[in-house]
């Protein structure tokens, strides 16, 4: 085994394969990718937690405008902090290989921004600043107000089909069911 390798031990191996849907060698990936954020600290202590500021940092989040949201949802402390089982956890998710009602839990939450369970006309309302500050920072225009709430009863007329406060879970899943683009959207490459 190469030094990489046996930074874990077996039993850590095959706990990391049944508990991801990745294999051994992308499993060492995400380790390489993650000790290279912080190489002393995880070194040091691979169960350490590295800040959120340094897990964003990675190619595929610098860029998503949801970045802050997913390491909340993946960080166990909740603060964002990640170590490497929660990385592991992000990467997994991610993944090609994860099914997809498992995608789809990670989906919901991560639009889920006041963990109640139900996407609200604030949650859709956050969610849409997101996307819309990342795109004036390439110079596109922000919705006014009125704009706004158009496109806020847009999505909850297509997604609340019980008409009730918010969208569930199962509301939800039987929309990104049918938009065959979530799936390409919803990956990080290792």
């Amino acid at each position: 085994m190469g030094q990489t390798n046996s930074v874990f031990t077996e039993k850590e191996m095959d706990d990391f394969e049944a508990l991801t849907v990745l294999n051994r060698r992308e499993i060492i990936s995400a380790f390489k990718m993650f000790r290279a954020l912080d190489y002393e600290s995880v070194s040091e202590d691979r169960t350490c937690e590295l800040p959120m500021a340094l897990i964003q940092s990675i190619p595929a989040l610098r860029v998503n405008p949801f970045r802050e949201r997913i390491c909340n949802v993946f960080s166990y402390s909740g603060t964002g902090n990640m170590t490497f089982e929660d990385f592991l956890e992000m990467l997994s998710a991610f993944s090609d290989k994860s099914p997809m009602r498992a995608k789809l839990e990670y989906a919901f939450r991560i639009y889920d921004f006041d963990d109640d369970r139900i996407i609200s006309r604030d949650d859709i309302k956050t969610t849409v600043l997101c996307l819309t500050q990342a795109n004036e920072l390439h110079g596109e225009d922000q919705l006014d107000e009125d704009q706004m709430e158009f496109l806020i009863d847009k999505v909850m007329e297509e997604a609340d089909m019980d008409m009730e406060t918010g969208i569930c879970f199962e509301e939800f899943s039987t929309l990104m069911k049918q938009k065959p683009e979530f799936l390409e959207y919803f990956r990080l490459r290792i």
